[in-house]
């Protein structure tokens, strides 16, 4: 990964339980996702905490994937737009914060993806057990 994409945006990111089971849990957003993923393996809190118990709880690992890099002044618009595009494909995320419909209208036609994601197995940059 070239260093000036890490300083001039942010990843758009998704975790999911290790090995991919089709099911996306959460949808996320940093500068450097893999340490992130690190930082939520001791974030308990709401549903991701629950969800986090459960994998963890059987023994289980959870990966984080990059969905798409996308600059600073994009970077919310991108993540309202894949929160609820991974609803409307139907995963059951644990985002404490889904931006509302009001909120999303205005990004939905003002931001487009630059990548596709066709629910293909994802390639994980960081995993935690």
């Amino acid at each position: 990964m070239n260093q000036a994409r890490w300083i001039a945006g942010e990843a758009i990111y998704v975790l999911f339980e290790y090995p991919y089971t089709g099911e996306i849990a959460y949808v996320g957003r940093s500068n450097n996702p893999g340490a992130r993923l690190t930082g939520h393996k001791s974030d308990y809190a709401r549903k991701k905490g629950d969800w986090l118990r459960g994998v963890f709880g059987k023994g289980g690992a959870v990966a984080c994937a990059i969905i798409e890099w996308v600059t600073c002044e994009d970077v919310a618009k991108a993540e309202a737009y894949w929160i609820h595009e991974m609803l409307r494909r139907g995963h059951k995320l644990t985002n404490s914060h889904i931006p509302d419909c009001q909120t999303f209208q205005g990004y939905q036609f003002k931001y487009t993806p630059s990548v596709s994601f066709d629910d293909a197995p994802l390639e994980p940059v960081a995993i935690v057990k």
